[in-house]
């Protein structure tokens, strides 16, 4: 079954093994399989995709190390448990989140610019109207592929200065909290929806993918806007649990 998702191109600058870890690790987290579904073993696998035995073994190696499959009674089969949960995901950093799921992050700098005037008072998003806004754009991946897409609003009325540093690698709650002194009070919200043309382009997915939407703000002891995030993320990445009160 999951020979057919298979996807490895001979000509990159990358190992089969790597290639092999990296692909089924993506099949198995985007994917669904029978509870009883074993892998194929590595000689019937690479006689299945053409590669050699020992490259199948070592991306069977590697996923094992990775908590993503097991070797059981001579069976490699997907661990069950392996996704975090939606509240886990909501509630970490986003590089923490990526990373809980066995991938390595990413940080893709996309845009950076100042909202201020008519432009900002036209989006509506909460800031003081004299205030000017940057607004940084990233993209988190994991192992190289987009998983996230985050719109990063700041107040340069309350956080001045910050238009002056290099925010392409940059952790921006740490350094609000340590930087500018106040007892902040941070919102979250969460929802499932079909991810717009513009997100699904940054996330090379089609319109209308089913994304985790995430609306995060930080406001100052006197209920000031300071800081405003919107994070789109893949949702078939994460698994989540919906409580319907009927």
């Amino acid at each position: 079954m999951i020979e057919k998702w298979i996807q490895l191109d001979k000509r990159r600058n990358q190992s089969i093994g790597k290639q092999l870890e990296l692909s089924i690790y993506s099949i198995i987290m985007t994917k669904s399989f029978p509870e009883d579904y074993h892998l194929p073993l590595p000689s019937e696998l690479a006689h299945l995709i053409e590669v050699e035995e020992n490259e199948v073994n070592e991306a069977y190696k590697s996923l094992i190390k990775l908590n993503v499959i097991e070797y059981v009674n001579s069976n490699y089969r997907i661990k069950k448990n392996i996704l975090p949960t939606a509240q886990n995901y909501v509630l970490q950093a986003i590089v923490q989140s990526i990373r809980s799921i066995g991938l390595e992050p990413e940080i893709e700098h996309v845009d950076q610019l100042i909202l201020s005037g008519k432009v900002l008072n036209k989006m509506n998003l909460g800031f003081d109207e004299d205030d000017h806004v940057l607004l940084v754009k990233r993209i988190y991946t994991g192992n190289g592929h987009p998983i996230t897409y985050l719109d990063e609003y700041l107040s340069l009325k309350y956080l001045p200065g910050m238009d002056k540093l290099d925010l392409k690698k940059f952790f921006f709650y740490p350094y609000i909290f340590d930087t500018y002194k106040d007892t902040y009070r941070v919102n979250r919200e969460f929802t499932i929806e079909s991810a717009s043309k513009e997100i699904a382009q940054h996330l090379l997915q089609t319109e209308g993918f089913p994304s985790i939407h995430t609306i995060s703000k930080a406001f100052t002891s006197n209920g000031h806007l300071v800081e405003l995030s919107e994070i789109w993320s893949v949702a078939d990445y994460f698994k989540f649990k919906v409580d319907v009160d009927l």
